[in-house]
């Protein structure tokens, strides 16, 4: 009996699973330094490897910078309030 289809994505050794390509966009107030972003992109990677099992070739981030005072317009409006339901994180704020 084939009960691949019964195990959970994570658990199977298929290269689907395990080359899945993630891609993580991460918006930050602008000011960080190259060597932050660095140290913030690589941070990511590993968890989303850790927690997803994709490879680590498979794994992409991008970080774009946002100016403080476009902060709500740009980033809290379109993707936090009104994709309330895709976030599996939400912020301990509300904008000012």
């Amino acid at each position: 009996m084939d009960t691949r289809h019964d195990t959970p994505p994570s658990q199977t050794s298929s290269p689907i699973f395990s080359h899945s390509p993630p891609h993580v966009i991460i918006k930050l107030y602008a000011g960080r330094s190259e060597a932050q972003k660095h140290q913030i992109a690589e941070a990511v990677a590993q968890a989303v490897m850790a927690s997803a099992g994709s490879s680590e070739a498979a794994v992409s981030v991008s970080i774009e910078d946002v100016d403080p005072e476009h902060w709500n317009e740009k980033v809290f409006e379109p993707d936090i309030r009104a994709r309330a339901e895709t976030l599996y994180k939400k912020p301990g704020y509300e904008p000012k």
